[in-house]
């Protein structure tokens, strides 16, 4: 049955401790047919990053939800916005873009797609804060909406999507629940499939949690609680903007 009521989760099983200082990454925020032509240069518009500093990066418009940063169309990237920081480029057919460096290392990534993207990569705007990666995720629109439809989830417009992948080590961590009083939905990575995520679980192989629907707070935020398989939980509030999707990480000590 498709879910399209709004309902809140009750958040329980709350903990304190040295999990509660774990590192914690996040975000916080129509095409065209033309694409950017044949110019190879990464076209960038100044702004207010650092004076004459600039960080090269790649748009990943992922295929499979599990595979965030790896499961990356390769062709016909190009022309999608990236800003930082009041500075703006255009990326190249793979992806790639160069961009003037913010200072902050709490400023947001956001890309989207408009007229003079290549009408093959009409995304889905997406954020995710500067420190976590130069590697930009974002769905095409149709691929999100096909994963919202396979788990039974009706979008509601005043909500934002959130992906968020937990680490231990700098690896995948699986055996991670989650908790929010802000979406009816979560869900877990699937082994067996990128189409049908698993709920009342917890994280498999790949460590990602997908929170459709996730309503903000009027600060912008959405709060979450995260059960690792040992040691305390780890409390974190997350960046959310209607009609974005927000890619976050959480590395467990």
């Amino acid at each position: 049955m498709r879910l399209a009521a709004f309902a809140l989760l009750a958040l329980v099983g709350c903990g304190n401790g040295v999990g509660d200082d774990a590192p914690i990454y996040g975000g916080g925020g129509g095409s065209g047919g033309g694409g950017t032509g044949g110019d190879d240069t990464p076209q960038i518009d100044s702004g207010t990053g650092d004076a004459g500093t600039s960080v090269n990066g790649k748009v990943c418009i992922v295929a499979d939800a599990r595979f965030l940063t790896t499961s990356c169309k390769v062709t016909e990237v190009d022309g999608l916005l990236v800003t930082l920081a009041g500075s703006t480029a255009r990326t190249l057919g793979d992806g790639s873009f160069t961009i003037a460096e913010a200072g902050d290392s709490s400023t947001l990534w956001h890309v989207t797609s408009d007229s003079m993207s290549n009408s093959n990569a009409d995304v889905v705007p997406s954020i995710q804060q500067v420190s976590l990666s130069t590697i930009l995720s974002t769905f095409s629109k149709t691929a999100y909406t096909n994963l919202l439809t396979n788990n039974g989830v009706d979008q509601v417009d005043t909500t934002g999507g959130l992906f968020l992948r937990t680490t231990h080590n700098n690896a995948p961590q699986s055996g991670v629940s989650a908790l929010t009083t802000q979406s009816m939905y979560v869900f877990y990575d699937n082994d067996q499939s990128g189409t049908q995520w698993q709920t009342s679980a917890q994280t498999a192989t790949n460590g990602v949690i997908w929170i459709p629907n996730a309503l903000p707070d009027q600060n912008g935020n959405v709060a979450i609680t995260l059960t690792p398989p040992s040691g305390p939980d780890v409390h974190t509030d997350v960046k959310v903007l209607p009609g974005n999707i927000t890619f976050a990480t959480v590395a467990f000590p």
